[in-house]
């Protein structure tokens, strides 16, 4: 957000348009929406919490009553690490998450493709992540002792390189196959999210896409 910000006030000094492309729905928000992020890092207090396994990071988050996480959050020990350093050194309170808008204007354009359009670029993109070497980039990252819950959060795809890994995926068709399903499923859900948020003009065509950015910069 903050490197965001910057770039932004560089763009508009040489009077050119800022265009943000891609990012997830809490990089887009934070942005346009102004998210204040609670919390400073705490070294310290870090290293006592990594030395500590997830049952008992999730003792801690039960006593505290006061941090929610979804059940997903929960089984993550990075999640629960942070959620408890945000808790411990906050200096917001929770109503004050959200700050004002940012002083921008923004138009939101969202690419509106046919879902099968979507899972073959996804399924191809699947095809040369392999051929690129998943597995051994997998395999060399538990080489380096990195932890698995760390290795999850790389991405989707790495929950199932590991389980390959491990034996349950028996094949690597079948582990195209599974990768292939979670960002299918992920796709389904970013889209029902997005679908949401009337701020977002969808188009089908580069045509239509043209005519929001030339309506916007006329206002």
């Amino acid at each position: 957000q903050r490197d965001a910000l910057k770039k932004i006030k560089d763009i508009l000094k040489k009077n050119r348009l800022p265009i943000i492309v891609g990012g997830s729905a809490l990089y887009i928000y934070a942005l346009t929406r102004g998210y204040r992020f609670p919390g400073k890092s705490d070294t310290k207090l870090r290293r006592e919490l990594e030395s500590k396994s997830l049952s008992q990071l999730q003792v801690i988050v039960k006593k505290t009553k006061k941090i929610s996480l979804n059940s997903s959050d929960f089984q993550n020990k990075r999640r629960l690490i942070r959620a408890i350093e945000v808790f411990e050194n906050c200096k917001f309170k929770i109503k004050n998450f959200r700050s004002s808008p940012l002083p921008y204007q923004f138009l939101k354009i969202g690419i509106d493709l046919p879902r099968a359009e979507i899972y073959k670029r996804i399924d191809r993109r699947t095809e040369e992540w392999m051929k690129k070497g998943l597995v051994g980039e997998v395999k060399n990252l538990l080489k380096k002792k990195i932890s698995r819950d760390r290795i999850i959060e790389f991405g989707l795809g790495y929950r199932e390189v590991l389980n390959y890994l491990d034996g349950e995926i028996k094949s690597q068709n079948e582990l195209i196959n599974r990768i292939n399903f979670s960002q299918h499923a992920f796709v389904r859900r970013q889209m029902t999210w997005f679908r949401r948020d009337k701020e977002i003009k969808w188009s089908k065509k580069l045509i239509d896409a043209e005519k929001l950015v030339i309506d916007f910069l006329k206002k």
